[in-house]
């Protein structure tokens, strides 16, 4: 995924941006941010997390198959800490909204 920070202001309800022109015939996701209302980590945070895709936790069966699979052997110390809490993802989230004020 590409992404791109433009900074503008919004004259018209058609925009030139000269920045998106390596995305024509792309198909994207357009997020504004208004500056009017002062950027606060929680709602950088908010906004970082409505991007994150929700996956589901991989089950007993899943894991096993991928144990026994050696072409995955790379992820086995990951499968270790699978399914236990050990990430602090509200750490990272904050974080990663911090990165993006």
């Amino acid at each position: 995924m590409n992404a791109i920070r433009i900074h503008t202001r919004v004259e018209s309800g058609t925009l030139q941006l000269p920045e998106l022109e390596p995305f024509i015939g792309q198909t994207v996701e357009i997020l504004i941010l208004s500056e009017s209302t002062p950027a606060t980590e929680g709602a950088a945070k908010a906004a970082f997390l409505a991007l994150a895709p929700v996956e589901e936790p991989l089950d007993r069966e899943t894991i096993a198959a991928l144990r026994a699979n050696p072409q995955y052997q790379r992820f086995w110390p990951l499968l270790d800490v699978a399914g236990r809490d050990v990430i602090d993802a509200e750490a990272i989230a904050a974080l990663r909204a911090a990165s993006c004020l």
